[in-house]
């Protein structure tokens, strides 16, 4: 991130807390189907199998036709369902890209007004010009960063309106990826309002910035 290169003796290399995952249901049903998909077809598999051999045909036939279509509806819900973790993970793994692209005029619509930067192990703070300013200037680069790129994402909801993302983003200086954690605090005016930015928490950043 821009901001990432402001001081020097860093060393925070335990990995944060991962966010709660979803429940069961949102996750083996609408983000990861393909488990469920596969029980399904194994079932329709063993299913047809027993009947079979106790001269069931035509339920072994039923229960197998329905297991496979359960997990064809499981994997087309999963693909027209775009649930609200989903949609924050990739509203973050757009912002995150706009910041490495050094895009302002994107980012800025994506951060709230009273938007903060904490970076906790320098006791420093920086608000929504300074962030901007940072991405304008690529900032990163000019201190020594020479690539950076995102690895993962994760999100969780507090609220109906309140949610955090968290991210693990590798930083390149020179030829040493070094890596970093982010949690982004989201926030919205209702449901129908679009997620925006109010506070960037730097949770881990384990290497030792050049002066």
């Amino acid at each position: 991130m821009a901001f990432l290169q402001q001081g020097s003796g860093l060393s925070a290399l335990a990995d944060p807390d991962p966010l709660p995952k979803a429940p069961l249901l949102e996750r083996y049903l609408l983000q990861d189907p393909l488990p469920t998909a596969v029980f399904l077809v194994i079932a329709a598999v063993v299913g047809w199998w027993w009947l079979q051999r106790l001269a069931k045909p035509r339920p072994a036939a039923i229960l197998a036709a329905a297991c496979v279509l359960a997990a064809g509806g499981v994997l087309l819900l999963a693909k027209l369902v775009v649930t609200e973790r989903e949609a924050l993970v990739a509203r973050c793994t757009e912002l995150v890209s706009d910041v490495i692209q050094t895009r302002a005029g994107e980012v800025g619509p994506v951060l709230r007004s009273d938007v903060t930067a904490n970076i906790r192990l320098l006791r420093t703070e920086y608000r929504r010009d300074d962030i901007l300013t940072m991405v304008t200037n690529d900032e990163g680069r000019r201190r020594g960063m020479t690539d950076a790129n995102l690895k993962w994402v994760t999100a969780t909801l507090d609220g109906p309106n309140v949610a955090r993302t968290q991210c693990r983003i590798q930083v390149q200086f020179m030829d040493t990826w070094m890596p970093t954690t982010w949690m982004l605090h989201w926030t919205r005016d209702n449901p129908q309002s679009p997620w925006v930015v109010r506070l960037i928490d730097a949770q881990q950043i384990g290497f030792t910035p050049p002066q």
